[in-house]
């Protein structure tokens, strides 16, 4: 059976054909709402940051992945508002890894979920990424200028490197912040379209960049 897994987040939009479990191929369109032309048995979809309506070519029949329908008991007040995306990487963490995960988005925003050893989701955060905090340094600040991103684990010489150096410690703090509260420490999961560069600095860490589509493949799969 193949499924086509959807992935629409913040700046691009992700697809994903599987047959069986097995991943065939994928693509990423950062301009548009364009998917390959693939047959699939069915499409199952994550939607984050409304932009138009699905792909005219997606296959049906169309399943939006619903939290409430996930068997994970969320600890989030509202389940329905949390995002489809952080849904289906829980989801896929739990399939693929087991209980007891953090998992790491590095994304538009770099949010942080944490699965529990007995597979409750306890919660988690949201942050900007590095490109929103230097649009927001870029536009609110009259003396602070800093193009390009780059990981710098180092004090910084420069403005530039100053502003690099402190988002690097800002973003990997949080991280190593979340697993230094939870005990016994659990797996890290890495995932998100960022995610490789940041390697280096949790060396522990799983990199699994299909983690989102993978999850929304698998929730598709044991429901038909």
């Amino acid at each position: 059976m193949r499924i086509l897994a959807l992935d629409r987040g913040n700046s691009s939009l992700k697809a994903a054909l599987f047959e069986d479990g097995r991943l065939l191929a994928w693509s990423l369109d950062r301009k548009g709402n364009r998917i390959p032309h693939w047959e699939a048995d069915l499409s199952v979809v994550s939607w984050v940051g409304a932009r138009g309506p699905l792909p005219e070519n997606l296959p049906p029949p169309i399943s939006i992945i619903q939290a409430e329908k996930t068997g994970i008991p969320l600890g989030y007040g509202d389940p329905g508002s949390l995002g489809s995306d952080r849904v289906a990487a829980l989801y896929g963490a739990l399939r693929i890894y087991g209980p007891g995960c953090l998992v790491v988005d590095f994304g538009t925003a770099v949010t942080v979920d944490s699965l529990s050893f007995d597979g409750v989701h306890r919660g988690g955060g949201i942050f900007p990424g590095p490109d929103l905090i230097l649009k927001s340094l870029n536009t609110g600040t009259s003396g602070v200028r800093a193009e390009g991103w780059s990981l710098l684990p180092r004090l910084g010489t420069t403005t530039r490197e100053c502003v690099l150096s402190a988002i690097t410690y800002a973003l990997s703090g949080m991280v190593r912040g979340y697993l230094g509260e939870l005990a016994p420490l659990p797996k890290l999961i890495l995932t998100g379209g960022g995610c490789r560069e940041w390697l280096p600095l949790f060396p522990e860490g799983v990199y699994d960049p299909f983690l989102v589509l993978k999850g929304l493949e698998l929730y598709g799969r044991e429901r038909l």
